[in-house]
């Protein structure tokens, strides 16, 4: 029997997927899986970067894929908003960001 996967929602760019191996032990293993196309969230947070003027009194920071966020609760990290500052401030997750200044 080989692998399944199930989509179970699917809302905007997020689909979140049921994968059934059967293979896998003698109940088989499911495995929730997230996935977004980051492209239009990419696109807006840089349409919102260079609409900032600087002079806001509150400011949004960054937006996130769901998948990211998922990943920081299953590492344990979602609530550290040091690991975050460290995680928003690498230069290889810039497209998140919204605001030009460290976190």
């Amino acid at each position: 029997m080989a692998t399944q996967q199930t989509v179970y929602e699917a809302r905007g760019t997020l689909k979140r997927i049921l994968v059934n191996d059967p293979l896998d032990g003698f109940y088989g293993q499911f495995t929730a899986v997230a996935e977004q196309e980051c492209e239009p969230l990419i696109e807006e947070n840089k349409a919102l970067r260079e609409m900032q003027t600087g002079k806001e009194r509150f400011r949004l920071v960054a937006r996130v894929p769901v998948p990211i966020y998922e990943q920081a609760l299953r590492e344990g990290w979602a609530y550290d908003d040091a690991k975050w500052r460290k995680w928003l401030n690498d230069p290889d997750n810039r497209a998140f960001r919204v605001s030009e200044e460290r976190v």
